[in-house]
């Protein structure tokens, strides 16, 4: 870990030379070290740093009085890997979170002001098409500000790639093609097509529906809002 007095002085030297105004701590588990955190969003506030920021985090490693703090210290978004609503493919991914916490955290951040993206993954050992259906269900009656779907990708060095090569599942080792938008495994389970159609129209069922699109447009606040939404939109329309 780096020390709170080298984030700080790495933010100001963004904010004071460049004017930089947001930032993404890009940490899988930002909120592990939850004393880092709580000191490090004291030191904002305290210096009165004018910073907005995003992190990642596992859904049992927030609590209300850090997420109260984070908020106040600039945060506006945090990421939760969730990545499947059925138990046996968590267990699969060895992902050790439970649903419940999944809905908590979300709950949790979104009453704290703060917006809850939750990332999902289509196509991990033992899927279906039921469950991939699970899943999507899932993410509809979680409610998130946000949900991105991604697909299971066995990057090299990992055991899911070594239980892959050894099954002989692993369709290419073309590294361009690891990039979370392409079924490189040859599942038992479902088809590479099946997980790819799904995928394809996960965001569109997620986005499109009239409850959402109500819940954006009274969230809008200024016209680059306005901009961000309908850009969004178009992408979603033309299938991107």
């Amino acid at each position: 870990f780096k020390s709170v007095g080298k984030v700080l002085e790495e933010i100001e030297y963004l904010t004071k030379n460049f004017g930089i105004k947001e930032i993404t701590f890009y940490d899988e588990s930002f909120t592990a070290n939850r004393m880092f955190v709580r000191e490090l969003c004291s030191r904002i506030i305290e210096e009165k740093i004018d910073i907005s920021w995003m992190c990642s985090a596992r859904v049992d490693m927030v609590d209300p009085e850090t997420l109260k703090l984070m908020k106040k210290a600039g945060c506006h978004q945090i990421a939760f890997g969730i990545e499947s609503a059925d138990e046996t493919i968590l267990k699969n991914i060895n992902k050790k979170i439970s649903l419940e916490k999944a809905v908590n955290a979300v709950k949790m951040t979104q009453e704290a002001g703060i917006e809850a993206r939750a990332n999902f993954m289509f196509g991990s050992p033992g899927e279906t098409e039921e469950t991939i259906k699970k899943t999507l269900d899932f993410a509809l009656k979680l409610e998130p500000d946000y949900a991105l779907f991604n697909i299971t990708t066995p990057l090299p060095g990992t055991a899911m790639f070594e239980w892959a090569k050894e099954n002989k599942l692993l369709k290419t080792t073309d590294w361009k093609d690891y990039d979370f938008s392409k079924h490189v495994m040859n599942l038992p389970t479902i088809s590479s097509e099946k997980v790819m159609e799904h995928y394809r129209m996960a965001h569109k069922k997620f986005y499109l529906r009239p409850r959402y699109i109500i819940k954006r447009i009274l969230k809008i606040r200024s016209m680059q809002d306005i901009k961000n939404n309908f850009d969004s939109f178009f992408m979603l329309s033309r299938g991107d």
